[in-house]
């Protein structure tokens, strides 16, 4: 029995180490503004009373090399979820510039509503560590806490949000190593001042048309 303990402690530590290695080495590689990696990568925003896309595009608007899709939470039906927007599809082609994808999304969510939340149903392996260098390592973005829609954590409504991405996603969770609500995706990414995009404008990284720049007051 202690040994078998022992093992599963072994067993428990490793596998936090490579947890926290992979979320370590996916944002190590992750590009900024101010160095993306190709002269012809540009981003572009396309935004609705509805939600919003963040394209990233290689040299024309038709090459589109990755994406962050994100809807209103009440539009996806995934509860009021404090008003976030919810990223539904996500996708790079291009290692490293995912994460700039979401900090151009959290941007975007938290301007024209509460935030950004992960998808409510399914998560990818590279953006749940993603999301976890977000809460662990992310000081200026904001993390404010969902509830599930059974009121679990509180007697309010409007931050209820569907939580299948952390019972689901979150091999935490499913371990039973901590409760859903200490999972990242029970959590909205909120930063207000819209601090990337301004970057992006500066770098000359960021194509703005007139609809954008109504919604987002630039």
């Amino acid at each position: 029995m202690k040994n078998q303990k022992l093992n599963d402690l072994r067993s428990l530590v490793k596998e936090l180490v490579l947890q926290e290695n992979s979320s370590r080495l996916l944002i190590e590689a992750a590009f900024t503004p101010e160095n993306m990696p190709d002269d012809e990568l540009y981003i572009e925003l396309d935004i609705s009373e509805n939600g919003f896309h963040v394209f990233l595009l290689k040299g024309s608007r038709k090459n589109r090399v990755g994406y962050v899709t994100a809807l209103r939470s009440d539009v996806g039906e995934f509860g009021e979820c404090s008003g976030a927007f919810v990223s539904t599809h996500t996708w790079s082609g291009i290692k490293g510039m995912g994460p700039l994808l979401y900090d151009v999304a959290i941007d975007i969510a938290s301007e024209l509503g509460g935030g950004l939340a992960s998808d409510r149903y399914e998560v990818s392996k590279d953006a749940l560590s993603v999301w976890r260098y977000i809460s662990k390592n992310r000081p200026d973005i904001q993390k404010k806490q969902l509830d599930n829609l059974d009121n679990e954590l509180t007697p309010d409504d409007d931050d209820n949000c569907d939580m299948d991405s952390a019972l689901e996603n979150d091999p935490d969770v499913q371990s039973g190593k901590i409760h859903w609500k200490n999972s990242p995706l029970s959590k909205v990414a909120y930063r207000p001042g819209l601090q990337i995009i301004k970057r992006l404008i500066k770098a000359g990284r960021l194509k703005l048309d007139g609809n954008s720049r109504m919604y987002l007051n630039l």
